[in-house]
């Protein structure tokens, strides 16, 4: 888009607190030319009109099958001319839904497993500040309503095939200034090229009827602009009027319907509640724009203007140019714009979320779990009829002039009590084909059994009474019916992560002031937090960065029941403090009031810690205390085995020297033996005299000294005294 476009969106921007209202407020009241009736802006309003038209033309034959979906799950099954035929033969056009019971389980165990979420700070100095994001967003949650605004945004889903949310600010009306609400698929057109989070997505147009005099304030139009409204207006005299800039499904609720769509017009009451129909368009631009390259603000435009970029760049952060896609906004009718500019939201993306139900592959059309039972809903309808039909109509075959009157005779026939006369000679006879109800039945109970089959809600997912005797059959049935439908969960999650993300950046875009928040725990505790508070820096909204964080996965409560079961059973194998230690997470995969606190005080009790929250500062030194202990006792391990080792290697010492003293001894006694072995056997007379010193001390002969007479050695021939001795000197 040129330049010249650009500027004129920057002169008609609304301020950035306030996206819709006071659009007008920077364009006199009487200018020559108006901004937005130039030349450029007329061409700008017929490209926009055009990319409306050609989606809207894409998608038309889908959105009535849409619109049928929803039909067939509000019992309106009957097409206007099937009901008139069986009306004209006297039944009543009958409905025995089979698909309504299928879409309600799914609906109530979303209702009933509904997650949780958190925000984690991005990093460790921004945890305190998520905590209180966290709980701003859980007070939102609970202003808004969310849980059952998404609740019918699923619905959608499920039914119709998409369902939307809306997430944006709000400046003037009573209640938060961030809201968050459902919006009928019947007023979307979004890029059906587009893949599924709209990440690519050129455009996206939303569809509403206004009434004039709220139009006309919304967006201040000045009078010489009031053409652009009262050219558009469709009367109470035209409800419905169905031209280029609208379908059947977006009229449906401007118009009153008989039964079976025949629109019901009163022609004595004159209808004064004029209506227009105003579009507002999101679409992108590409763009070469200033942004910053690093730092905290990555990728935010940067803003000449804003004192907090400013610091940004001094602290010595850069910025780059970079081709980026711009969102913009207009809001038109069919006679010209009422506003443009770019949009006012910081997170450069649509304010709606689709939530999925399923997807056709060859052109991206939606549709709804109902689609693929339809045709099974009718045979049900229809076999029923057929064999209502047979049981209550007979066939008579007879000859010409059997009675005299047959319309006596066909009022007979039709009472169960009837009494028919016929001429003599002439043959009558009833003929039924009761034979073919019974088959009629079964035909229907194989439609109704499919619908089970085709839809994955079985009897065993409804709680009601099967073939299936044992648990693990039960289990085993509900787990594939669980797994059969987790598309339609899977999706949810991811458009609550979408969701939660947009939220994220609009608290931290527009939350820039004092406030006190009132957050209510589920005991019915209510806590207050104060938020931008000057002396906390932790709650500054704007001052960190966090990301929105899905709790939990598990979204089938059959599933999750199975779970638990099957974790009690190994439970009770397992050994009594192993088990404890189980036991929370156990309890946290139950849906039961208060499942939270339950846990925590189990923790509590049992001294697990939370593994999802920070540790407080009495943990944290009681920490400190445990390591230092284990510390202490580990250097006292060690100095004990170094005191065993001494001790140890003392004894081997003191033995090894003992052994030493003991050798010296028995080496000094063996001499002192050898000496006094030398004097004996010089002078044989002293033994007798030693042997009886040594008995008198106390001496005892060794064992081994006392031999037997066999085991002495031979005793050597003794000498003659009186003769000379070798080497002797007589």
């Amino acid at each position: 888009m040129s330049g010249s476009l650009f500027d004129l969106r920057d002169a008609t921007r609304i301020p950035a607190h306030d996206p819709i209202a006071g659009a007008g407020d920077a364009i006199p009241e009487d200018p020559p030319e108006h901004p937005l009736d130039t030349v450029q802006m007329q061409e700008q309003h017929r490209t926009l009109m055009q990319l409306y038209a050609q989606e809207l033309d894409r998608q038309r034959d889908n959105r009535l099958q849409m619109a049928m979906d929803e039909d067939y799950y509000d019992g309106i099954q009957w097409s206007a001319e099937d009901a008139q035929a069986l009306q004209e033969r006297g039944q009543n056009p009958i409905v025995i839904n089979h698909i309504a019971p299928t879409i309600n389980w799914m609906l109530g165990s979303e209702r009933r497993t509904r997650v949780d979420f958190r925000v984690l700070g991005r990093t460790k100095n921004d945890n305190e500040g998520a905590q209180t994001k966290t709980q701003l967003l859980k007070y939102l949650s609970d202003s808004n309503y969310l849980p059952f605004e998404r609740s019918q945004a699923f619905k959608d889903a499920v039914v119709a095939g998409i369902g939307w949310l809306e997430d944006g600010a709000q400046y003037g009306d009573d209640g938060e200034e961030l809201y968050s609400r459902y919006v009928s698929w019947r007023e979307i057109l979004h890029d059906s090229k587009s893949r599924f989070d709209l990440s690519d997505a050129r455009y996206l147009f939303r569809s509403k009827m206004l009434d004039v005099d709220v139009a006309l304030q919304l967006y201040k139009v000045p009078d010489n602009r009031r053409h652009i409204i009262t050219d558009a207006i469709q009367d109470g005299l035209h409800y419905g009027l169905i031209g280029d800039i609208a379908d059947e499904p977006m009229a449906s609720l401007e118009d009153d319907f008989s039964a079976f769509g025949h629109t019901v017009r009163s022609s004595s009451v004159m209808h004064l509640r004029q209506r227009v129909r105003v579009i507002e368009g999101w679409y992108r631009v590409p763009e070469m724009r200033t942004q910053f390259y690093n730092g905290p603000a990555k990728g935010q435009k940067f803003d000449s203007a804003n004192p907090e970029h400013l610091a940004l760049l001094q602290t010595g952060w850069s910025v780059i140019d970079k081709f980026h896609m711009t969102m913009l906004m207009a809001a038109f009718t069919s006679a010209g714009l009422l506003w443009l500019g770019e949009s006012p939201y910081q997170h450069n993306d649509f304010p709606f979320t689709p939530v999925w139900g399923n997807r056709r592959a060859r052109d991206g059309m939606p549709y709804g779990l109902v689609r693929q039972l339809r045709d099974l809903q009718d045979d049900v309808n229809k076999k029923h009829s057929k064999a209502q039909y047979i049981l209550a109509s007979n066939k008579v075959v007879m000859d010409d002039g059997a009675v005299e009157d047959e319309n006596v005779l066909a009022e007979e026939v039709a009472r169960p009590d009837g009494i028919i006369k016929k001429r003599k000679g002439y043959e009558l006879n009833l003929a039924v084909d009761r034979d073919l109800a019974p088959a009629h039945l079964e035909l229907m109970r194989d439609s109704a059994r499919m619908i089970q089959t085709t839809s994955g809600v079985t009897d065993e997912l409804l709680g009601r009474k099967t073939n299936a005797v044992s648990g693990a059959a039960i289990t085993a049935r509900q787990e594939q019916g669980s797994l059969q439908t987790s598309t339609y969960f899977d999706w949810l999650r991811m458009a609550r992560q979408k969701q939660g993300e947009k939220q994220l950046a609009l608290i931290e875009q527009f939350y820039t002031y004092q406030k006190v928040v009132r957050i209510t725990d589920d005991r019915g505790q209510a806590n207050y937090i104060t938020l931008n508070d000057p002396d906390l820096p932790e709650s500054q909204i704007a001052r960190s960065r966090a990301d929105f964080i899905i709790d939990e996965s598990a979204y089938s409560a059959s599933y999750r029941q199975s779970m638990v079961e099957t974790l009690g059973l190994v439970l009770q194998r397992l050994p009594p403090d192993l088990a404890a230690v189980l036991l929370p997470m156990m309890i946290e995969m139950m849906d039961i009031p208060n499942r939270d606190e339950i846990v925590k005080q189990l923790r509590t009790k049992l001294g697990i810690p939370d593994p999802d929250s920070d540790p407080t500062p009495e943990q944290v030194a009681a920490q400190r205390a445990n390591q230092l202990q284990q510390q202490h006792a580990e250097e006292m391990m060690q100095l004990t085995q170094a005191e065993a080792r001494a001790r140890v290697e003392g004894l081997q010492m003191e033995n090894a020297l003992k052994r030493v003293q003991t050798a010296g001894q028995r080496i000094e006694a063996m001499g002192k033996a050898v000496t006094a072995a030398a004097v004996i056997s010089n002078q044989p007379g002293v033994a007798p005299a030693a042997d009886q010193m040594l008995a008198e001390a106390g001496f005892e002969e060794s064992p081994a000294a006392v031999q037997a007479p066999d085991m002495l050695p031979p005793a050597a021939p003794q000498a003659d005294p009186t003769q000379p001795q070798p080497g002797v000197n007589p």
